[in-house]
């Protein structure tokens, strides 16, 4: 793998960077730890992402004990 040069790689992350302020729209994983019961991580979870996002659609919860997670698909509040 070659490393590019300092230069580059600033405009490459402020290009990205940009590229993300713009976006309003996201698609974020939320893993649950599996301590308590599933459904009650999920609803706390989607809580806590309501005060920064309209929440466009939830998953079920899929996997076991520490693998358990959800996406959820959200919007950038006004």
């Amino acid at each position: 793998m070659e490393a590019i040069p300092k230069s580059e790689a600033e405009r490459l992350s402020n290009s990205v960077m940009k590229y993300i302020k713009k976006a309003r729209y996201y698609r974020v994983r939320v893993n649950l730890p599996g301590i308590t019961d599933p459904e009650v991580e999920k609803e706390t979870a989607i809580e806590g992402l309501e005060k920064g996002f309209d929440i466009l659609s939830v998953s079920k919860v899929t996997g076991k004990g520490s693998h358990r997670r959800i996406y959820v698909n959200l919007r950038v509040k006004n």
